[in-house]
């Protein structure tokens, strides 16, 4: 049986993995619903650096996608998804 520990680590390591891009594309302008998304390729150690974590992954472990499912996880709130946008805003 996993600790509670154990679990808020998957769930932020499967958090982030969905965060960061595995692979490059060529061209990184597109829209998603209202927000339009701009950016550069991937460079070659940031391309490096994914892969490597894509391998450490347990990609099979659902235990957060299961919880998430059931309704054990709570979801973000508006003010705290504003928190983490502003944070990250570049403009």
């Amino acid at each position: 049986m996993k600790t509670q520990t154990q679990t808020k680590v998957t769930a932020l390591v499967l958090a982030m993995s969905l965060a960061l891009p595995v692979g490059a594309a060529d061209h990184h302008d597109h829209v998603h619903g209202d927000l339009e998304v701009k950016g550069k390729p991937a460079s070659e150690h940031t391309i490096a650096a994914n892969k490597v974590l894509s391998e450490r992954l347990n990609w099979q472990d659902r235990d957060a996608f299961e919880r998430n499912e059931k309704g054990l996880i709570v979801p973000l709130d508006a003010k705290t998804a504003n928190i983490m946008r502003n944070s990250y805003d570049t403009n």
